[in-house]
């Protein structure tokens, strides 16, 4: 969710939605104890789920914060849709793991692949 608390967002929420600096700090801090929440239970929701279900969650999670930013102008439908997208930032946990596990299979050196995926999220960018 972080990608959401630029300055862009900001604007957006004092324009569209009337927020002052203090509202706006509540909803950066909710993000902020999202982010920790989903990181802490994300081990046992993949174990329920499996590696390829929670990533297809993800995915549909991350729709929920910026479809209702588009189609309601009510903040707090938008916190609500942030709550329950809290698993959207951790789209890349299935990718990483099979790029790790490929990489382990073929004897590849944790700093190549490292190097190697470094580079490929800067062409990404």
């Amino acid at each position: 969710a972080r990608i959401y608390m630029g300055d862009v967002f900001q604007v957006f929420a004092k324009e569209e939605w009337g927020l002052k600096a203090n509202d706006f700090g509540t909803i950066v801090a909710l993000f902020g104890v999202l982010g920790i929440v989903s990181n802490t239970t994300l081990p046992f929701i993949v174990k329920q789920l499996g590696l390829r279900t929670f990533s297809l969650f993800a995915i549909v999670s991350s729709l929920f914060f910026p479809m209702t930013a588009i189609l309601t102008n009510n903040y707090r439908y938008v916190l609500i849709a942030g709550s329950i997208g809290l698993y959207s930032g951790a789209q890349k946990v299935g990718t990483t793991t099979a790029i790790t596990s490929l990489a382990n299979e073929r004897g590849i050196p944790q700093g190549q692949l490292q190097g190697e995926k470094a580079s490929m999220l800067a062409l990404l960018k």
